[in-house]
């Protein structure tokens, strides 16, 4: 009876192939684990993060809802995808109200969208901007008919939608409160999902850079198919056998050449960071999204970047009720939900 009183969260991460939904409340200290879910989407209701089938991705939610019987919760979500940007730029030293006057005409520049088409936000970055001359800013910018269009689904699912954020900056919500954050070292979270691979980088309690790369779970599966010359769907099965340890041997040595590939891409991105945007050297890099089970993920990133790299789990540092959440059920979907809990976080900080 007192745990319903207290307000519940629950952050839903509409991806390119599946939903995933995980409720929050606050507990004595930090947050307790209500109700989580994940279902698959129907093919090419959601592309590049823009949702082509509001119904359908509605139909999938609502089921979900029901599942955990949450109908009428206090729900976030996340977009992503072409109608997101974020991006880091310089300006020059301005007042707050200066900067609040200044801003859209200065973002202007770097969002390729007509910005009275936009949701804007920023956040000024660098600390001792008076000696550089320059204030560092990320900006971050959404399409309104994105926005809309998620906000669409989770009201049609039985949700009450109190925000629509950008889902690459809920990471940095998921890891620092189960990972905490460095004051002398950057982090780098990788989200491999199905579509794309993110990288984000924190430095000092901030998202400050964010990159997204076009090589996920989809694009190893269609390299299974383009070298076999067999389906997408037996390639997907082929994939996913490694995860008990019966991959293929011919399947291995795809999977091992294009992992290769997507290490070398984010050693790129490292770079550009390192080049243009670095403030702290990086310590680590941390891993979630359902790439987590690739074969040999962590070892060729690491290999290639030079960098620490490990799995991490979104559900580490948050409590749950054993009997109603088995161990052994969380460990083996808790790397999907690595955007879902900072977005429920984000709605019981907000």
């Amino acid at each position: 009876m007192f745990l319903n009183a207290q307000k519940k969260v629950v952050g839903v991460d509409i991806g390119s192939s599946a939903l995933k939904l995980v409720g929050l409340t606050r507990a004595r200290k930090g947050y307790h684990l209500e109700s989580i879910g994940i279902a698959p989407l129907p093919k090419d209701a959601v592309v590049d993060g823009e949702i082509f089938n509001i119904g359908a991705v509605s139909n999938v939610l609502r089921d979900l809802v029901n599942a955990s019987k949450i109908k009428g919760a206090a729900a976030y979500t996340g977009v992503f995808g072409t109608g997101v940007i974020i991006k880091r730029i310089k300006v020059p030293i301005m007042s707050k109200d200066e900067l609040e006057h200044h801003i859209r005409w200065e973002a202007e520049q770097y969002v390729p969208f007509n910005i009275e088409d936009v949701n804007l936000d920023y956040d000024v970055i660098t600390p001792n901007y008076k000696k550089s001359g320059k204030m560092d800013l990320v900006i971050a910018a959404a399409k309104k008919d994105l926005v809309s269009s998620y906000s669409a689904v989770l009201y049609d699912s039985g949700l009450v939608a109190e925000g629509v954020d950008i889902g690459t900056l809920a990471l940095y919500d998921m890891y620092k409160e189960n990972y905490g954050t460095s004051k002398e070292e950057a982090s780098i979270i990788l989200d491999i999902g199905a579509s794309r691979t993110v990288m984000s980088v924190v430095e000092n309690d901030r998202s400050v850079f964010v990159r997204e790369i076009d090589m996920a779970g989809e694009y190893f599966t269609q390299k299974i198919q383009e070298n076999l010359g067999i389906t997408f769907e037996e390639g997907e099965s082929l994939k996913v056998s490694g995860e008990d340890g019966s991959l293929p041997p011919e399947v291995e040595r795809i999977l091992l050449t294009e992992v290769k590939k997507l290490a070398i891409e984010i050693r790129k991105s490292i770079d550009l960071y390192l080049a243009t945007a670095s403030e702290l050297p990086i310590g680590e890099i941390s891993v979630v999204g359902g790439g987590v089970k690739l074969i040999g993920i962590t070892k060729i990133i690491e290999s290639i970047t030079g960098i620490p790299t490990d799995i991490i789990n979104p559900l580490k540092g948050i409590a749950f009720n054993e009997k109603v959440f088995p161990i052994s059920y969380l460990s083996q979907i808790a790397s999907f939900f690595g955007v879902g809990v900072g977005l429920a976080i984000r709605g019981l900080r907000y």
